[in-house]
């Protein structure tokens, strides 16, 4: 497989550029509305948004756009991906913990992947073949530690009560509101899992690539390669993947 890559550092000054535009709107009263029952977009989201397409668009002239807001837009062998704002109820309420997710396709594999943390201006990178960073410096999957900590996002009751119960080895679990950054945080050793359910390929494409890049696992419950139709997504370091792997495959 051939392709060109985009330059990283344009594709930073892109996604910073957005995350300038949340910040705008960031502990401000901004409109909010409500997709479905407990799903908002909030006029940061559209701000963003609109503004990755236009200069994602004059990075790739002609690419596939796959976003979470707005109609998607077939074009060429490239694809962008982009969730303009992880988050939105956490941003909504004034909760700190929300990102960007960019990531670049080619012929249906990620090649690039960026998240960034506006707040905090942390932004993590991940090229296909050439490793993960945040902030410039080299990032890694955690080894497994005595007590690991997971984040499980959209699972049902009966599957949180089935994993507590069925992890072998004493934990913390989290649920933190913002799946592409759950990822970015696996990516750097931050948590050491994350289980998810019913998410959508604007928040995972990014963040898959920057974990496996981080030498991490990333998969489906049942160990197959995420894409676009994927319905669960397990990431983390190999040894916890291995203790773990059994029991969402056979049990979930």
């Amino acid at each position: 497989m051939t392709y060109n890559s985009v330059c990283p550092e344009k594709f930073k000054q892109i996604i910073k550029k957005a995350g300038d535009i949340l910040l705008e709107h960031y502990g401000k009263h901004v409109k909010i509305y409500e997709k479905a029952p407990l799903q908002l977009v909030t006029e940061a989201d559209l701000a963003s948004e609109e503004f990755l397409k236009h200069e994602l668009l004059q990075l790739i002239p002609g690419a596939t756009i796959i976003s979470e807001e707005r109609a998607s837009q077939s074009g060429n062998d490239y694809c962008w991906v982009i969730d303009p704002l992880d988050g939105t109820n956490n941003f909504a309420h004034n909760i700190s913990h929300f990102c960007i997710s960019v990531a670049l396709m080619y012929q249906n594999t990620i090649i690039q992947g960026a998240i960034f943390q506006p707040v905090l201006n942390e932004f993590f990178y991940g090229e296909r073949g050439q490793g993960a960073w945040l902030n410039d410096v080299r990032i890694e999957a955690a080894p497994h530690v005595s007590s690991p900590m997971i984040a499980f996002t959209y699972l049902e009751a009966r599957e949180y009560a089935h994993l507590m119960t069925q992890i072998p080895f004493s934990y913390s679990f989290r649920h933190l509101g913002a799946a592409a950054l759950d990822l970015a945080y696996v990516a750097c050793g931050r948590l050491h899992g994350m289980i998810s359910r019913g998410l959508s390929w604007w928040d995972l494409a990014a963040g898959a690539l920057l974990v496996q890049e981080a030498g991490g696992i990333v998969t489906d419950f049942y160990g197959s390669h995420l894409h676009q139709q994927s319905s669960s997504c397990f990431a983390a370091p190999p040894q916890i993947s291995v203790l773990l792997m059994p029991i969402l495959s056979s049990e979930i």
